[in-house]
């Protein structure tokens, strides 16, 4: 069996594996991890549903792709994640073009950001790296279970150290802003719900996996300041602890 490390490419580890007649969603795809996962997805022979907010980024980002890889299927979908009514509308046009998805990749997420609250009253980091995501993934669950075997991946973070869920308040109604602690509290989030739904879809066919990237340059560091890091990596429990 091949193995992999913190040097492999992706291109490396989908080596050999041919994905053509296959769709497969991915979020955030104007940035970072998720132009990446959309261009190697693509690659591989998928038909890649790249989903973003900004629609003239989305545009940008799969004509770079197509410089690169001309025979490329790639649709774009704009939706907000932040906001239900976008989802619900996103959704309904995927389904309507894609009646089997194969993959489903949550990947974009806020982190560190100041406490802001969308119009429906979430926390940021909660609904943007969670909720959002919990949303669009029902919508779309019978095309994925009509599509399988397939998998969901969640793009968690070992940020899930620095706070557990907290369910009696995950907006912050009632609490002090801890832009550090929300963060954790969202990624924890990702993966409770990563763990249950595979325990309620894998009979189906359907697999859920929760990943954590690794610490990589993108731009989802973009809010935090001077000494930030610093406090993030002292709310992981020490070496052992439980």
């Amino acid at each position: 069996m091949q193995r992999f490390d913190q040097t492999s490419t992706a291109d490396q580890v989908i080596e050999g594996i041919s994905l053509e007649n296959t769709h497969a969603v991915v979020t955030g795809a104007t940035s970072g991890l998720g132009i990446e996962t959309c261009r190697v997805l693509a690659g591989a022979g998928a038909t890649v549903i790249m989903v973003a907010c900004d629609g003239a980024k989305l545009r940008e980002v799969k004509e770079q792709i197509l410089l690169q890889q001309p025979e490329a299927k790639l649709r774009a979908q704009r939706m907000d994640l932040t906001d239900f009514g976008s989802i619900h509308r996103a959704a309904a046009e995927i389904l309507l073009c894609h009646s089997a998805i194969k993959r489903l990749v949550n990947n974009p997420g806020v982190m560190a950001c100041p406490l802001v609250r969308t119009a429906q009253g979430f926390e940021m980091q909660f609904v943007t790296n969670h909720l959002g995501h919990v949303l669009l993934t029902g919508l779309l669950a019978p095309a994925l279970v009509d599509a399988t075997p397939g998998r969901v991946v969640n793009l968690s973070s070992a940020g899930h150290q620095f706070a557990p869920f907290n369910f009696s308040d995950p907006n912050y109604n009632g609490r002090d802003d801890d832009k550090g602690q929300s963060y954790g509290e969202s990624k924890t989030a990702n993966i409770l719900f990563t763990v249950g739904l595979d325990a309620r879809t894998r009979a189906l066919g359907l697999r859920a996996f929760a990943v954590h990237p690794g610490v990589i340059a993108t731009n989802l560091s973009r809010h935090k300041g001077d000494g930030d890091y610093d406090t993030l990596m002292a709310r992981r429990p020490a070496a052992g602890a439980r």
